[in-house]
């Protein structure tokens, strides 16, 4: 309404570059806590991996859970949906050095 959203998302998805790194794995994960965003997913195209954080309260997540390319990742907020993490991946460039 009016160009902004009221009320909690379910779930944020964030990807990580090199320049915001720091501030979505500090500031951001920390407000997103705080707000009571239930799970928040950090993509990590460097790694190849994805978490995903629960929130166990508000302005508290628990340890990620840490999934690789060839893992498949469910949400609780999103039953219906089962996603195998290589597919972020395919056709990006080679990381590795």
């Amino acid at each position: 309404r009016e160009r902004r959203v009221y009320g909690v998302p379910d779930l944020i998805v964030e990807i990580l570059s090199p320049g915001n790194r720091e501030y979505d794995l500090n500031v951001k994960l920390r407000a997103y806590a705080d707000a009571g965003v239930p799970e928040i997913v950090i993509i990590d195209p460097t790694a190849r991996t994805l978490a995903l954080y629960n929130l166990i309260a508000v302005g508290s997540y628990a340890e990620p859970h840490l999934y690789g390319e060839a893992d498949t990742v469910t949400f609780a907020r999103l039953p219906g949906i089962a996603l195998r993490v290589g597919l972020l991946f395919e056709g990006a460039p080679d990381t590795e050095a």
